[in-house]
């Protein structure tokens, strides 16, 4: 699977992200500064503030993945804050 895999249409899709970087749901929500049940919620993982926030991880992935060979290595080797500052995403506590 390709970090392009994981959109369909012009969403993102969290659990094929999960999947694709060998984690789950509950750490791609604190990444993008989420809770959990967001992502596992249908309504809420289609709402334009939760589409912003994982398109901008996608973004920064896409961006890093070359540098450091896949988007796995690229998650693991970049701190969330950092991840999400190339794209313009907002600071996560």
């Amino acid at each position: 699977m390709q970090l392009e895999d994981v959109i369909e249409g012009e969403l993102v899709v969290p659990g094929k992200l999960a999947k694709l970087l060998r984690t789950d749901l509950k750490e791609i929500a604190w990444t993008i500064g989420l809770d959990e049940s967001v992502l596992k919620r249908q309504s809420s993982r289609h709402a334009p503030n939760s589409q912003r926030r994982l398109r901008d991880l996608v973004d920064a992935l896409l961006i890093l993945t070359p540098r450091f060979g896949s988007p796995l290595m690229a998650m693991l080797g970049t701190d969330q804050n950092r991840l999400l500052a190339l794209r313009g995403g907002q600071r996560c506590n």
